[in-house]
């Protein structure tokens, strides 16, 4: 299973084309609306209630007819909504006076000039600063995935345990179970579970609205309900840790990527960071501890799946930034078109459909992806070898 995403950002309509999707599979649209609405929220959507995505193909009386399935945004309305909730302290908005010449002024380090360079285009086509409003079709098209894990009975969550000096102390990375109240991550205001630590989140992203600065921290994506075995060794380009570190690289800013006790684990000695297996007679085999996050030699091990992803704070700050002139090959001053203090929720979501595409694609080639009636079959028929393997 995978996408495509079409349109401007500042277009009317944007489209996510999703291909590889099993005939059979039930699709609520009202569900893709409420995963952008989580998405939307962290840039200042409180609450979305119209419908903004159309199924145009794909679909018949609610199901996959097995042909891609096309999505399409009202990206003009969603953005007009987005224009008139925007919020002081998480988006902030500065027009720039600068005239725009053949390649026009580059910030220093959003990509604007090595984009240029690159397409040979000007600096602000190859930096759209309303970039992020593709994020939007990213998440849309990813519902996809999300209703074919779950009717797997495959979760996936996020939540943000880092924001600037704001942390959680207790993250769980090495839970058994899914690590947090999924209701208490999406009622918060910076997608935290604990309370306390959600407080100081939004509390650390005024201050620095207030300065005009950005902030980075870091997010995790969980996934329960996964079976053994799924990926492979890392040698052989299918491991599934390899394809998720990939998939996740790909969320605008994140800049390091971890699975279970991460960079800690290089601080310890090997035999301690063993999960030593548990029998279960009638579940199968399992693991006392989940400190590899779930993932042993490049495949998974049964337990919840728990990825950690660092994002860099953005270099774009309100104000001056320091920027190069294309046209006259000097140093200069940009102002910014828009600010985004702390992306790191929003971030969060749009991972989880990045994981949700790669967990999505790594069931079908084992289990098959034409309809859903071979699948469930097919995924029943292993848990049941992998919980006969155990007795």
């Amino acid at each position: 299973m995978r996408y495509v995403v079409s349109g401007e950002p500042t277009g009317s309509i944007l489209t996510a084309v999703v291909y590889g999707v099993p005939a059979g599979l039930r699709i609520s649209t009202r569900s893709i609306d409420s995963d952008l609405g989580r998405w939307a929220k962290h840039l200042a959507l409180p609450d979305i209630t119209d419908d903004y995505v159309m199924a145009i193909s794909g679909l018949r009386e609610g199901r996959t007819t097995g042909e891609a399935v096309v999505l399409c945004l009202d990206n003009e309305a969603f953005a007009n909504a987005l224009s008139s909730a925007r919020s002081s302290i998480d988006l902030v908005e500065a027009s720039s006076s600068a005239p725009k010449h053949a390649y026009g002024r580059a910030i220093e380090g959003c990509g604007g000039l090595v984009g240029s360079l690159k397409r040979d285009v000007p600096s602000w086509i190859a930096w759209d600063p309303c970039q992020f409003r593709l994020d939007a079709a990213r998440v849309i098209a990813s519902g996809i995935a999300r209703e074919f894990l779950a009717d797997l009975g495959i979760e996936l969550e996020s939540y943000v345990t880092r924001v600037g000096d704001a942390a959680m102390t207790d993250d769980r990375m090495d839970a058994l179970g899914s690590p947090f109240d999924p209701l208490a991550i999406e009622t918060s205001s910076m997608r935290c579970p604990d309370a306390r630590t959600d407080a100081q989140m939004k509390a650390e992203v005024a201050r620095f609205a207030r300065k005009g600065e950005t902030l980075g921290g870091q997010f995790v994506v969980s996934a329960s309900g996964l079976l053994a075995g799924i990926g492979d060794v890392p040698r052989s380009g299918a491991s599934l840790n390899g394809r998720l570190a990939r998939a996740l690289f790909s969320v605008d800013g994140v800049c390091a990527v971890e699975f279970g006790q991460g960079v800690a684990s290089g601080r310890t000695s090997g035999p301690s960071e063993v999960d030593r297996v548990k029998l279960n007679r009638t579940q199968g085999f399992a693991r006392q501890t989940n400190r590899s996050g779930g993932l042993e030699c490049g495949m998974s091990t049964g337990m919840p799946l728990q990825v950690k992803a660092t994002v860099a704070a953005s270099p774009v700050c309100a104000g001056e930034n320091e920027a190069f002139d294309l046209d006259g090959l000097e140093a200069c001053s940009e102002q910014a078109h828009f600010v985004s203090t702390c992306a790191i929720p929003s971030s969060a979501v749009v991972a989880e459909g990045e994981v949700a595409f790669v967990l999505a694609s790594m069931y079908q080639e084992k289990f098959g992806g034409d309809c859903m009636a071979d699948v469930r079959r097919n995924v029943e028929s292993y848990a049941g070898r992998l919980r006969q393997a155990a007795r």
